[in-house]
């Protein structure tokens, strides 16, 4: 977004769309409306022809770049189908751009699955932005000299050339202390990431942000089962989520390490699909971190 009104290049725009060429490699757009404009990258999963983006709703006053998949993204469909909504795609990018039309802000509280995703509301000239409870999908911001910007990865933003590359002399000790620097700082002194759970409301004309956390987990005692009921819970629970990551229009596979939490998944994966998976493995010279005989195990049992 050039907060001083300035067309946004399309060059500039393109080239960093083109940066993260390696998140979707199967197709990219872009759209742009005089001083704010949308790029995409595609990694094509649900609704090969129809989900391209970004994505408008059916007056084009709403507009979506959208990274991740939503796993309920049927069960919310139908729902809003109940209340009046036209589905145009089978895709679940549609269905952000209803659950938003719908709910505004809290679209992100009904949403299961991983994302980060950029909403243009061209009415109200907001930009709004959201990402995952868990923060498994990236999500970096910029706001000085003059513009906004915001994109999945640092490589992307560094490539505008109006971007302070500043370097962050904290986020250096953090990260040789730590291994990572954390939330919401990066290597640069004026990148941040969006932490995650959260959302980022950017009103245009006033120059101004928020950002809202929208969830917390919540590490309470929630239940009274016995050991035994709790095993069984915790296996209904695994089975349910694994089933609910198998929608998609093209073949999947697991990453098998022969540890127990890719084990489990890879496991319980071949119980639901007819066909035999895909488990994919990688081995290493040094046998302290080797770890293919055990995923052999596991794939032939």
């Amino acid at each position: 977004i050039n907060l001083n009104k300035a067309p946004v290049s399309e060059k500039i725009l393109s080239d960093i769309n083109f940066s993260q060429i390696h998140r979707g490699p199967d197709e990219g757009d872009l759209k742009i409306f005089n001083n704010v404009g949308l790029a995409h990258r595609r990694l094509s999963i649900i609704d090969l022809e129809r989900g391209k983006q970004p994505m408008a709703n059916k007056n084009g006053n709403i507009w979506l770049t959208f990274n991740g998949e939503i796993y309920n993204h049927i069960v919310l469909r139908n729902k809003l189908l109940k209340c009046g909504h036209l589905f145009r795609t089978n895709s679940d990018t549609e269905t952000i751009l209803h659950l938003y039309e719908e709910y505004g802000r809290d679209c992100v509280k009904h949403l299961e699955g991983m994302f980060a995703f950029a909403i243009y509301d061209r009415n109200k000239q907001i930009i709004f932005i959201a990402r995952d409870r868990l923060g498994q999908k990236p999500l970096h911001y910029y706001n000085s000299n003059g513009i906004f910007v915001f994109s999945s990865e640092l490589q992307a933003l560094v490539k505008h050339s109006d971007i302070d590359k500043t370097i962050n002399n904290q986020a250096i000790h953090d990260y040789l202390t730590l291994q990572y620097i954390p939330s919401p700082h990066t290597i640069y002194k004026n990148i941040f990431k969006l932490p995650p759970a959260s959302f980022l409301e950017f009103y245009i004309q006033k120059r101004e942000f928020k950002i809202v956390k929208y969830w917390q987990c919540n590490y309470n005692n929630k239940t009274s089962l016995s050991y035994n009921d709790a095993k069984h819970e915790l296996r209904f629970l695994l089975e349910k989520a694994v089933s609910k990551r198998l929608m998609s229009d093209v073949p999947l596979g697991t990453f098998l390490s022969g540890g127990v939490d890719s084990t489990i998944i890879s496991g319980l994966m071949s119980k639901i699909t007819k066909e035999p998976i895909k488990t994919f493995t990688i081995g290493f010279n040094d046998s302290k971190y080797d770890e293919r005989k055990y995923a052999k195990i596991a794939a032939e049992k």
